[in-house]
């Protein structure tokens, strides 16, 4: 389980923002570690070194590679080819290493485990098979050919999304849809993004990048 998650983790920050990606493993794990009795700290801790791996490996895995990509007109593919088989060397290593670091106290929880506790089905968490339909990764694949950028692509998708809901359960699942969006996430990034845009057409981002290349 430790290591399916850990390659789970760092395949879908691939495609995912690595942030959105701990976040929902995370809460899996929980879950999990509640139904099968195991501590679930070591294997939170690993899918948020994978998922930064992961994450590094593509254009849309994080936000500094979209903004890489984005203003030095950089392809899917061209970080596929350079940091994508670096990040797929480290992490064989870091693999080796939390199943070295954990297997110990997983092994034990696992001994302790009550005979009554079952895995549940993962079939049984897809609630509405019809609108179970993901065409993200050819959207993020296929975007030098298409010329959309990340955050359109990310847009048409939630579009899709919701277009496909409606015409399989209806307007109020739509509503649950929407009440369900981490609304004080979204902000604080909208934010971010706002802050490092006026840093950089105030001149100080220039200042500090002037800063670091004189002492460095």
């Amino acid at each position: 389980l430790l290591l399916c998650f850990m390659a789970m983790s760092a395949f879908l920050a691939m495609f995912i923002d690595s942030i959105t990606v701990v976040l929902f493993l995370a809460t899996v794990t929980l879950e999990l570690a509640q139904i099968l009795c195991f501590d679930p700290v070591p294997m939170i801790l690993s899918e948020v070194f994978c998922a930064n791996l992961g994450g590094a490996a593509t254009m849309c895995g994080d936000p500094p590679n979209i903004i890489i990509g984005t203003a030095l007109g950089y392809t899917f593919t061209d970080f596929i080819k350079n940091t994508g088989v670096i990040i797929g060397i480290c992490f064989v290593f870091v693999l080796i290493f939390f199943w070295l670091c954990f297997r110990k106290p997983l092994k034990a929880s696992e001994a302790a485990r009550p005979a009554d506790a079952v895995c549940p089905a993962p079939a049984t968490a897809i609630a509405n098979r019809k609108a179970f339909v993901a065409d993200v990764i050819v959207f993020l694949v296929t975007h030098a050919q298409t010329g959309l950028t990340v955050s359109c692509i990310g847009v048409i998708v939630a579009c899709l999304t919701l277009l496909v809901t409606v015409f399989t359960n209806g307007g109020a699942a739509v509503k649950e849809v929407l009440r369900g969006v981490d609304y004080k996430t979204l902000l604080f990034f909208i934010g971010l993004f706002i802050s490092v845009a006026g840093l950089e057409q105030t001149g100080v981002l220039k200042l500090i990048a002037q800063f670091i290349s004189n002492i460095s």
